[in-house]
């Protein structure tokens, strides 16, 4: 009998110096394959890890590796030093009593897992796959908000919730999953407020849902332009590294706002970077079809590019979105001169004087064109006309040529 003790005393004692007795940063091993190595090292590491919080030295982890997948007692702490979570593996697998606390200290939950793989997080960041049997969570001031029971990583059993005061809030029996039979939820004086069937509780939860999200649009909308305001102030200043970066967190809060693009393309335009401006312009009109000032820019952007074809589709785009702009005629009629197409840019400088009967460069432009094609009375008229409207480059040309206005 005692050599038999003996004998599996050594076994203990040997299989012990079988892991190493130093332990090791975490961020020194590499996963290959979904297990852990140290660097340059073709063996998955056994033995001791750990973690510190940067700039407080406080341990932020501390676990075991055994053939390169995570065994045994595994602890997380939060940057204060509390513990956060504490529970084993087995071969990877989070396996048995788990326990999850607030940074105040408080039990957050409790509860088993049954080789589970740490995904699907509930919203307090716990992990949902692989509960099993019994689990209990506290609100943070100490009160239980839930109790719940679990099988293979599907709810089983009477789910039952507390306001944060206590009060009882909901219950609702799981089976397999699926609720069964009916709901029950009591207000925070603890009467009864609802009771119905699955379909009832499902159409309410997903109005409940729906309600949060809108909610949660409507702030990151607000917040969006609250940034769009900050990237707009800073274009004004000429800071424009920094207005591209404020643009840039609007649309990353609110995706579909059409103005920051807008925006966004005149801060590359105006480095010059035509090819990202023309695409913030495309992405505006991918959300807002009808916005003729993404077209105007559009054009803008081709012209600079010497593109006068897509400039001046982009220019009638414009125009027949909004046909009171006088700016779109006018560079449509810049356009149609560079194609020594006078006819067409004489007419759209008429339109856009029609619209803004004081718009100089239109008179000046018109003057060009009409020189073009020999009607030099015309031209020396909205010469003058232009010059009177406060033009420099009419008033210095009439000047050089002797003329008054």
């Amino acid at each position: 009998m005692k050599r038999t003790l003996f004998f599996i005393i050594a076994l203990v004692f040997i299989a012990s110096l079988s892991f190493s007795q130093t332990k090791v940063n975490i961020n020194n091993l590499e996963e290959h394959g979904g297990a852990m190595f140290k660097i340059d090292d073709d063996k998955p590491y056994s033995g001791r890890v750990f973690a510190l919080y940067k700039n407080t030295d406080n341990k932020k982890l501390e676990g075991l590796y055994r053939d390169g997948l995570k065994n045994g007692k595994w602890t997380w702490w939060h940057k204060n030093g509390d513990i956060y979570s504490k529970g084993s593996f087995r071969a990877g697998l989070m396996s048995g009593q788990w326990e999850f606390y607030y940074s105040n200290g408080k039990i957050m939950a409790v509860g088993h897992y049954r080789n589970g793989d740490g995904t699907n997080e509930d919203k307090n960041g716990i992990p949902i796959h692989g509960r099993q049997s019994k689990w209990a969570f506290w609100h943070k001031n100490g009160f239980k908000s839930d109790e719940q029971t679990w099988k293979n990583g599907k709810k089983d059993g009477v789910f039952t919730s507390w306001h944060y005061t206590g009060v009882r809030a909901s219950e609702i029996t799981y089976i397999n999953g699926n609720i069964n039979g009916m709901w029950t939820y009591w207000n925070e004086r603890g009467e009864k407020e609802r009771e119905g069937t699955v379909e009832e509780y499902n159409i309410l939860v997903r109005l409940e849902e729906e309600a949060k999200a809108a909610e949660e649009m409507a702030a990151a909308k607000m917040a969006a332009e609250g940034w769009f305001q900050k990237g707009y102030n800073a274009g004004m200043n000429g800071e424009y590294n920094a207005e591209i970066s404020l643009y840039l967190k609007a649309i990353e809060l609110n995706p579909d706002y059409a103005n920051a693009y807008i925006n966004l393309g005149i801060a590359y335009g105006k480095q010059d970077n035509y090819t990202k401006a023309i695409q913030m312009w495309e992405k505006a009109i991918e959300l807002n079809p009808d916005d003729a000032d993404a077209y105007t820019n559009l054009g803008n952007a081709y012209k600079d590019q010497d593109n006068l074809i897509k400039a001046i589709q982009m220019w009638e785009k414009a125009i027949e979105l909004n046909s009171d702009d006088a700016d779109a005629y006018t560079n449509l009629g810049i356009a149609y001169g560079e194609q020594n197409n006078y006819t067409k840019a004489i007419q759209s400088y008429e339109k856009a004087i029609e619209l803004k009967p004081d718009y100089a460069l239109a008179y000046w432009n018109r003057s060009i064109s009409k020189d073009s094609v020999g009607d030099k009375s015309g031209g020396l008229e909205d010469t003058k006309k232009a010059a009177r409207l406060g033009h420099p480059g009419a008033q210095d040309w009439l000047k050089e040529n002797g003329y008054d206005w």
